[in-house]
């Protein structure tokens, strides 16, 4: 399912977990298999999946470009250089076009 669905797909599943045809918004029947629970925690289960999809998406659209990607050779090649000369702090907001505070612990990994 494509993302731009996940509110329609919210709205009508919410619609047929409160016992309302999401269309004409008139009740479902008292003996419609809606009505059961196991149906009915499995639409619960189904909104919930939707609201962690659509709350992952927004997280990672507010990281940086690059995000998890690994380092190139040469990239990795220029921090360990800088950290040989003492100087990785400052180039890390070179290669990565962000700030960045590493870890004492991040930087001796280099070593």
């Amino acid at each position: 399912m494509q993302s731009n669905n996940y509110p329609r797909a919210r709205q009508v599943l919410k619609s047929l977990i409160g016992g309302v045809d999401p269309v004409t918004g008139c009740d479902l029947p008292k003996d419609s298999i809606l009505n059961r629970v196991d149906v009915i925690r499995a639409l619960l289960s189904s909104v919930d999946a939707i609201e962690q999809v659509t709350a992952r998406a927004a997280r990672r659209a507010l990281l940086p470009d690059g995000v998890g990607q690994p380092w190139t050779e040469e990239e990795e090649r220029r921090l360990t250089e800088a950290f040989s000369n003492g100087d990785a702090v400052s180039i890390l907001p070179v290669l990565t076009s962000e700030p960045f505070e590493p870890s004492r612990h991040a930087c001796n990994a280099l070593a």
